[in-house]
């Protein structure tokens, strides 16, 4: 998702994961011109957790979303962080329908490192 600075969608709760472990392909805009014919300026996005789809009209996410939390509160009332927004399939007016999160764990495991629980 392009980022827009300043802007701020709220806090969005109840939201089901749809599938985990996702890989998905993009158009990196800062790289310039894409052609996913031939793979120009593509970049593929792993460790992913989807949340919405295609065919729902609930809003998951917006543009400008990228880099922000989600948040999942665990069993016990403690908040837990799930993962960082990564992308999205949005709608022209920035509403986004799919959101996709990068897991925690890969983060942690790339960088060798814990989050601590709130």
């Amino acid at each position: 998702m392009p980022a827009r600075r300043g802007h701020r969608s709220g806090q969005r709760s109840g939201l089901a994961v749809q599938a985990v472990n996702q890989s998905i392909s993009e158009c990196d805009d800062y790289l310039g011109p894409c052609n996913p014919g031939d793979g120009t300026n593509i970049i593929t996005l792993t460790h992913l957790s989807q949340v919405g789809t295609r065919v729902s009209d609930t809003v998951v996410g917006n543009e400008g979303d990228s880099g922000g939390p989600w948040i999942v509160i665990e069993g016990s009332g403690t908040a837990a962080i799930a993962g960082v927004s990564s992308s999205g399939i949005c709608d022209k007016t920035g509403k986004c329908h799919v959101a996709y999160y990068t897991q925690i764990a890969s983060i942690e495991t790339q960088f060798d490192e814990t989050v601590p629980k709130a």
